[in-house]
């Protein structure tokens, strides 16, 4: 069990993500072609997660979830255009505090960090609704009564593990996303990464913003830089344990280049020259939902690792 770290005014700290058995994608294109095949059968996934000792049982039918494309397309930065899927017909739902499905090499986690005994429905629940790693989402209701609204309470996501992979035999580490949220409530959609460990001594957090909607990032500003177009604000505590490159525009689709990330923060220092990848995640943190039911939904999450 990862300890929950003490947490800190607004947008930061939580559980890590979970370390589950990990298990390889052969091609992350081969697994999205069987998802969307006329039938699978019925197949039973067993999720389970290290934290809490909760674990889920669920089955699946035909499809994993009906799988569509929405009316019209997500904007990527520099203009490239991406079809987004929506989950209409879930597979599987949770929740339970860190409800996860899993498949293959990708996990969507419930992750209800921040709520000790979040209840089934109401003010202060929260269940995912799950197609697939790339087509799923979340209702919450968040805060629970007394809680106050500017902490995160959650950070449902999808996430992919590592074995401590050295990032220098990386050749290639993209990923794609779309999300879309409520227009009230205060909450991010962002990447989360874990290098040189998971939550542990001599570990690097290192989040990309791409959506804020009224969070503020631990540490302090430091620097401003540009990749693929986008212009990002870097933010980062004492000793370089969280780093966060926030944008200074939001979107709410995109492809990022992980790997140029990480090269501009050892250029500067502020990760070891020797770092080992260890977690991809992305999700929303939701610190409140406006005091009503409101529902984050993901679309065309894909990464593509190459070592």
């Amino acid at each position: 069990m990862h300890p929950i770290r003490a947490l800190r005014p607004r947008a930061r700290q939580r559980a890590p993500m979970p370390r589950l058995p990990h298990r390889r994608k052969a091609v992350v294109e081969a697994v999205s072609l069987l998802l969307a095949a006329a039938s699978i059968g019925a197949l039973v996934w067993y999720a389970s997660t290290s934290r809490g000792g909760r674990s889920e049982l669920a089955s699946t039918s035909a499809l994993a979830g009906e799988v569509r494309s929405a009316t019209g397309a997500g904007q990527r930065p520099g203009g490239a255009n991406t079809p987004l899927r929506r989950c209409t017909r879930p597979a599987f739902s949770s929740a339970a505090r860190y409800g996860i499905w899993s498949k293959g090499a990708y996990n969507v986690f419930n992750n209800i960090w921040n709520e000790p005994s979040p209840p089934a429905s109401g003010p202060g629940s929260q269940r995912i609704y799950v197609c697939n790693y790339s087509s799923w989402y979340v209702v919450a209701d968040m805060p629970a009564p007394g809680q106050p609204a500017s902490s995160v309470k959650s950070y449902p996501n999808v996430q992919e593990n590592f074995s401590s992979v050295p990032l220098q035999r990386f050749s290639k580490l993209t990923s794609t996303f779309a999300a879309s949220g409520p227009s009230t409530g205060d909450y991010e959609f962002a990447y989360d990464t874990w290098l040189n460990g998971v939550a542990s001594n001599g570990s690097n957090e290192v989040m990309i913003w791409n959506y804020d909607h009224g969070q503020t990032p631990a540490g302090s500003p430091e620097a401003e830089v540009s990749f693929a177009g986008v212009k990002y604000t870097v933010w980062k505590t004492a000793g370089n344990g969280y780093i966060a490159f926030v944008a200074g525009s939001n979107f709410a689709s995109g492809q990022v280049d992980l790997l140029s990330f990480y090269d501009w923060l050892i250029d500067r220092g502020w990760l070891p020259q020797r770092s080992v990848l260890d977690q991809v995640d992305y999700g929303v943190e939701i610190c409140s939902t406006g005091g009503r039911p409101a529902t984050f939904s993901f679309t065309n999450f894909s990464l593509q690792a190459r070592h």
